[in-house]
């Protein structure tokens, strides 16, 4: 799976808000995460790093990571996307805590050849929180191609 960053669906700041983001994450303050469009729950990224991560110190670089990785992300217009000659599958999600479902909306609109499927309750991680669900629509998205 391959995100695409659709700069036509995002409002001018928002590469700068998710910049701001990062360099709050480093200082360690809690992010506000809206959980299944339900309620909205400060997480602390930088303590649930500190129990996950074999390495704990590796913090601030992991952060400069996330950082140059959103600075330097490819970002693709409408124009762009309608060149993409390969059938392309893209899978929308209801509950996604960075993106509204009109950006993967547009995004299949603007794909000459592609098909938009759609797990309701999904989030951001889908691939984890519904694996036999995205494994089944790529097995049956590529069986038609």
């Amino acid at each position: 799976m391959t995100p695409l960053n659709h700069i036509d669906n995002y409002p001018p700041d928002v590469y700068e808000t998710l910049i701001s983001t990062l360099e709050d994450m480093k200082q360690g303050k809690p992010l506000g995460v809206n959980f299944k469009g339900v309620i909205t729950v400060p997480l602390d990224v930088k303590a649930l790093y500190r129990i996950l991560s074999p390495d704990p110190n590796h913090w601030p670089v992991f952060v400069d990571k996330m950082s140059d990785m959103w600075r330097h992300s490819p970002t693709f217009t409408k124009t762009d996307l309608a060149q993409i000659e390969a059938p392309t599958l893209v899978v929308s999600v209801d509950h996604d805590e960075f993106l509204p479902p009109e950006v993967f909306e547009a995004t299949a609109e603007s794909i000459p050849h592609s098909t938009l499927d759609r797990i309701p309750k999904g989030t951001h991680s889908v691939p984890v929180e519904y694996p036999a669900k995205v494994n089944r629509m790529l097995l049956d998205f590529l069986d038609t191609e």
